[in-house]
């Protein structure tokens, strides 16, 4: 037993030793970034088409009217069009042409499901207060 455990522990030993010998790759980026590239780099974009946002404070983006500001899941009555674009999504991917029949017929099912669960809580809220 004693053996196993200090044939064990060389082995460990070589490996840890082989790995640090390894030769590592340089490094492919400049050592430097120039701060005009920089400054180029800070201009926040829309995640979904890449058009550049005015103001870090934006909520939404103006073209396309996905999230584009850090805090907007999180700021009530800002978050609501957030909250609930899976629906929008779901109607579009129904709307669509180009989604298969699979697809729209799966999306119908969910905005049902999601409907009936939210007429569920409703009628249940009303039904205790």
């Amino acid at each position: 037993m004693a053996i196993a455990t200090i044939v064990g522990g060389l082995a460990v030993l070589w490996v840890v030793r082989s790995f640090r010998r390894a030769p590592t790759r340089p490094d492919p980026w400049d050592s430097e970034v120039s701060r005009d590239e920089l400054q180029a780099m800070d201009t926040p974009v829309c995640v979904k088409c890449l058009t550049p946002v005015e103001d870090a404070n934006q909520h939404y983006c103006p073209k396309c009217g996905s999230v584009t500001g850090e805090f907007t899941r999180y700021i009530p009555f800002v978050n609501i069009r957030f909250n609930y674009s899976s629906l929008d999504t779901l109607w579009r991917k129904v709307r669509a042409k180009e989604t298969p029949l699979a697809g729209r017929v799966t999306a119908a099912i969910l905005i049902i499901a999601l409907l009936a669960c939210g007429l569920g809580v409703l009628a249940g809220w009303l039904i205790l207060y």
